[in-house]
């Protein structure tokens, strides 16, 4: 993630926009209310495959604790639950059987999906709870009243 500062003076949050490496696991908000501090714009992530849409909103950048787990986030990106599913990527959206096929990887490792109403490629929901956070190597973060922990990946646009 680049982090683009702007004036001091400027009242708003700085951007983050996601190019270059990746995956990002960080916390989401669609919008931030009074006392939401250390958040920094999400500038237009392209996500949905083909659709084109853009994830808005504001983020909290996560950095994972070890190797194991920058290899875990990258297959979640690059979509290994989908094996076995009928579509075998979420290029052209989310089917049927891909939620419940997420769920089922993402409890194999100990893991658990957020909001499912948000996962679409390149945005894969994970529950924000301190049991998710310890299996993420992440035992001492605090979790900011209503974000939703996601990886964000690539787009195949």
């Amino acid at each position: 993630m680049t982090e683009t500062s702007l004036s001091r003076r400027d009242p708003f949050p700085p951007l983050l926009y996601t190019e270059g490496e990746g995956p990002w696991l960080v916390f989401w908000k669609e919008k931030l209310v009074a006392g939401d501090i250390g958040w920094a714009e999400l500038a237009s992530h392209s996500c949905d495959g083909f659709r084109c849409d853009e994830l808005d909103g504001y983020v909290i950048p996560l950095t994972p604790a070890t190797p194991a787990v920058a290899e875990l986030l990258r297959e979640i990106a690059l979509e290994a639950f989908c094996v076995g599913c009928a579509q075998p990527d979420l290029d052209y959206g989310v089917e049927t059987d891909h939620p419940a096929a997420y769920a089922r990887w993402l409890e194999d490792r100990g893991l658990a999906a957020g909001e499912i109403s948000l996962l679409m490629q390149a945005v894969y929901p994970l529950q924000a709870t301190e049991d998710v956070l310890l299996a993420l190597g992440l035992p001492d973060v605090e979790i900011p009243p209503g974000a939703h922990l996601l990886v964000l990946g690539w787009n195949c646009d």
